[in-house]
């Protein structure tokens, strides 16, 4: 049985630093939003507020989450050690109301339900998606190494700096301890996409991304897209469930490429001269885009075989009908270059985007059999991938899947599994899945491939990701 597990995209400062955030008249300086000593404050990163019965019907009927999804009390309940913590300025587009009314629909409030009326006021006001950015850090960044205890134990998370201090941490034999690296949601993070009429200064702009990269806990890797034109690259719909109230067509789709600039900020995130090196999600990039930056890889850093990286993501199917064909997911010609780059394909635990919705799992399959058919369709997303590697030739078809939840990112994900405390379960579930398929279509694949079943998931849901971690950061 696997003990120890990751997660490669989640957001766990995102709420208890929304919540540290006073009235906008009030807030002086960064040091305003520190984190409180006592765990049971909600504005710190221990605040433990699990679901309730409501919450869970809620999700169910609605899809909204009340509750939260990785603060580091569930993490510590779901025994996840090594996580990749994404900080994400939350983009003003959500508030530019399509309705044509200055008050924010309902639609709105209930999809930022974790979030505080006052960063939300924040954001609408807001002009400098770097200090955000910023002020996260240092959220975060505020009580790293402190022990607290938790459950009668100690424990702490440790926003780590290098390989050797994530393996400190994983290891760590006298606390619970989490590592911490972190990454960014989005290039509007260092100041573009604010107004799309007004030019914004691109030497600003890149001495932004400078800062971050001597950061003393560098971002690994950057979501290079996100919901909203960046004034870099085009971006996928994402934003089904409430595009009736929010517009982000412009720069959505494959008209839309990456810029000139855009490729030169390719260049000074990859490059090694002016800070550490920052690697690239490709999850929200417009297909289109995701083609041009694998032809600038094959080119321009050929040979440098830099990892790609798709940190929340799921697999087209390639005209299965059982998965969810849009843009917004990848086929099997691109998961053949993530696994030639030695990159990673965080499977996301968004109901929505892991099946067509007819693949589902309907309410009397989920009465009768939740959490067996609910973790399937995990398990379908990993076999899919494996099979493709497989059949194109690939030894270590299992080394490139891994979790990447996106728990706390405003997501609706999968009935029984919608917190990170129910990471041991889908772990046990997934060893099952697994099992049976070695038992049987497992055999046909490469003799390299044909590993046990909890070889295969305890890559999945750990050494992958910790692989990958302590080879790039």
């Amino acid at each position: 049985m696997n003990n120890i597990f990751a997660d490669i995209h989640c957001h766990p400062s995102m709420q208890p630093y929304s919540n540290a955030f006073p009235k906008k008249q009030e807030l002086k300086t960064k040091m305003d939003l520190i984190q409180p000593d006592d765990a049971n404050n909600n504005t710190s990163p221990w605040y433990y507020n699990p679901p309730t019965i409501e919450d869970r019907l809620l999700k169910e009927t609605v899809g909204i989450t009340h509750y939260s999804q990785s603060d580091f009390t569930t993490l510590k309940k779901g025994n996840v050690r090594l996580i990749f913590s994404s900080l994400y300025p939350i983009e003003k587009g959500f508030f530019k109301n399509k309705l044509g009314t200055s008050e924010l629909s309902n639609q709105i409030k209930e999809f930022f339900c974790g979030i505080s009326e006052n960063k939300i006021d924040y954001v609408i006001n807001n002009t400098d998606y770097f200090s955000d950015l910023c002020m996260e850090y240092d959220f975060l960044k505020h009580k790293s190494g402190v022990d607290i205890t938790i459950d009668g134990t100690a424990g702490n998370y440790v926003l780590v700096k290098n390989a050797n201090e994530i393996d400190k941490s994983v290891n760590d034999k006298n606390k619970f301890s989490i590592a911490v690296i972190n990454t960014i949601e989005g290039m509007h993070s260092f100041g573009s996409g604010l107004n799309y009429n007004i030019p914004f200064s691109q030497n600003e702009y890149v001495d932004n991304i400078i800062k971050v990269k001597n950061w003393e806990n560098h971002p690994l890797f950057i979501t290079f897209a996100h919901h909203f034109y960046n004034q870099l690259c085009g971006h996928c719909e994402s934003l089904q469930k409430i595009k009736l109230v929010v517009d982000q067509t412009l720069g959505m789709g494959n008209d839309y490429d990456l810029t000139l600039f855009g490729s030169d900020v390719i260049d000074v995130l990859l490059n090694k001269t002016n800070g550490k090196r920052i690697l690239i999600d490709i999850k929200h990039m417009s297909r289109r885009t995701r083609y041009t930056f694998y032809k600038i890889l094959d080119e321009k850093y050929k040979n440098e075989n830099i990892p790609i990286v798709a940190s929340h993501a799921a697999v087209t199917g390639d005209g299965n009908s059982n998965f969810y064909n849009a843009d917004i997911n990848f086929s099997g010609d691109e998961l053949i270059k993530i696994k030639k780059s030695n990159g990673l394909f965080g499977i996301m635990l968004e109901k929505e985007r892991l099946a067509s919705k007819g693949a589902l799992p309907k309410g009397v399959e989920d009465v009768i059999a939740g959490k067996k058919i609910w973790s399937k369709i995990i398990w379908e997303q990993i076999k899919y991938i494996a099979l493709y590697l497989d059949k194109n030739g690939f030894d270590g078809a299992w080394d490139i899947q891994c979790i990447g939840s996106d728990y706390d990112g405003i997501i609706n994900p999968i009935n029984h599994y919608i917190t990170h405390e129910d990471t041991h379960e889908l772990s046990e579930q997934l060893i099952r899945h697994a099992k049976k398929f070695m038992n049987n279509e497992g055999k046909d694949m490469r003799q390299a491939n044909r590993l046990s079943d909890n070889e295969i998931i305890d890559k999945v849901m750990f050494r992958n990701a910790y692989y990958f971690a302590i080879n790039n950061y």
